[in-house]
């Protein structure tokens, strides 16, 4: 049972093993996964901090506030489960905030928010919701009442994520859509025409309308865009309804995405033909600003100040590629440092027992039921670490403890799992290692997101490398 090779590759560690079912259980061989979990520290380092909840109108949510505020809520909530040690997550963190920042303005409808599962007081929470690695997304619908929401799928970028959003809060039934979401289902042309006859008191100045195909998203983005104005009613119109019932020859449509108003007295007028989310916001925008007052009052929502009846419309940064920094001493290391050089570097053992602790205290924790594979995996892990290893007699002990409370098992559930480390807890000395807070020295990076447990299990695996082959060695095999 060898290992074939191993890599670092940025920051994302890849392991390669000729039996990957030990592999298995950090780095999923059919998903690529990325459970690099952050260590317990105080504080623990997040990529988002608190200037974002009022600059991008995002919420950070842990171990308490989760669950209140996405049941039951009136707005829907699209959630990042990150680790702020995974190097997916680091790179994912430019694109989700000017995503944040995107959709800020449809705070009526959905909010945006994230939660570090690099905390350790958030394992628990993070084993309900997450089972597919980090960066994990979810989206919970409007009036949720339980359950871990959908998963998203969609590519990450910021059009595909917007489009993601916007397909789950079509998805709502009539009787789930909060009163105060605008309406995002397309319109027939009877029901345009006869708006204004229908509501002759209506507040609405005038009604702006999108023609579209149905796989379009340009008119349901402008709607959410335009959500909190007042006054104000975009909708939209399907192609296949202007085929079925064509409008007075004085529309002339043509052209379509296209954008147009339709005043109190009747009369359409044309604002843009062919156009996207971009220029229709900024068409609409510049008319709105001719003919209305701008108000641009702000009202509360869960204690943060909220525009309400102010435009907030595509970010001028979705131009911009996100960017992400360099480490520059990861930097210096890289350009400037031989093999020799890299031959020379100390193995610490605090960095070993450091990646065991938080393999076993945190990673396996995060897993709501360790079943079939997963549990082999598992057992395999612990059995290899058993006889490779080159760890301190009571490190070794606790090991070979573990092995013997693992083996009866065929599932366990992460609360099972921590009733075995309970039970490790009482057995082992004082002062041996599983007791102890995780540490870094030769790991530890220049900042707290970069090495540590990723740099920990790339040397502990190299470690069991040499042993295994030092074994065969001695053996003569």
């Amino acid at each position: 049972m060898g290992i074939l090779a191993l890599g670092h590759v940025g920051r994302r560690t890849f392991v390669f093993w000729k039996y990957s079912w030990i592999a298995f259980f950090i780095f999923n061989s059919d998903i690529l996964r990325c459970y690099s979990v952050n260590i317990p520290r105080k504080p623990v380092d997040s990529l988002y901090d608190v200037s974002d909840i009022g600059k991008l109108g995002l919420s950070i949510f842990d171990n308490t506030t989760l669950k209140e505020a996405i049941y039951s809520s009136d707005q829907a909530w699209f959630v990042q489960f990150y680790s702020s040690w995974c190097g997916h997550c680091v790179n994912f963190a430019p694109t989700w905030k000017i995503f944040a920042n995107d959709v800020k303005g449809w705070w009526r409808v959905a909010r945006i928010a994230v939660l570090n599962c690099a905390d350790p007081y958030n394992t628990k929470i993070c084993s309900e919701y997450v089972d597919v690695g980090f960066p994990s997304l979810r989206l919970f619908k409007a009036f949720q009442q339980n359950g871990t929401g959908d998963l998203c799928k969609a590519p990450r970028d910021v059009s595909h994520l917007r489009q993601a959003l916007i397909d789950h809060i079509s998805k709502h039934s009539p009787q789930n859509t909060p009163s105060n979401w605008p309406m995002l289902s397309p319109v027939k042309v009877k029901w345009l025409l006869n708006f204004f006859w229908r509501n002759p008191r209506t507040k609405m100045k005038f009604i702006a309308v999108v023609f579209e195909d149905s796989e379009s998203y340009t008119g349901r983005e402008l709607i959410l865009d335009m959500s909190n104005l007042k006054n104000i009613l975009v909708v939209r119109v399907l192609q296949q309804e202007l085929s079925r019932n064509p409008l007075p020859s004085e529309w002339k449509v043509g052209e379509l995405p296209s954008l147009f108003i339709l005043r109190q007295n009747g009369k359409p007028s044309k604002l843009w033909r062919m156009g996207n989310r971009e220029s229709f916001f900024k068409a609409l925008q510049a008319y709105i600003k001719q003919t209305l007052p701008a108000s641009g009052t702000k009202e509360t929502l869960n204690g943060q100040e909220q525009e309400r009846n102010v435009m907030n419309g595509p970010d001028d940064n979705l131009r911009k590629t996100p960017h992400h920094e360099v480490d520059k001493n990861i930097e210096q290391f890289v350009n400037h440092t031989s093999r020799r050089a890299v031959a020379r570097l100390v193995v610490y053992m605090e960095d070993l027992e450091s990646t065991l602790i938080y393999s076993l205290r945190y990673e396996v924790a995060l897993q709501k039921l360790i079943k079939a594979d997963a549990m082999s995996a598992l057992q395999a892990y612990i059995a290899v670490l058993n006889k490779y290893f080159p760890g301190r007699p009571c490190v070794m002990s606790t090991l070979n403890k573990l092995q013997k409370l693992l083996q009866p098992h065929v599932y366990l559930s992460n609360d099972g799992w921590s009733s075995i480390l309970n039970q490790l807890h009482n057995f082992q000395n004082p002062d041996c290692f599983f007791k102890n807070d995780v540490t870094w020295v030769g790991c530890k990076g220049s900042a707290a997101i970069y090495r540590g447990y990723p740099c920990g299990l790339w040397v502990l695996f190299h470690t069991l490398t040499v042993s295994h082959a030092s074994q065969d060695s001695y053996r003569g095999t």
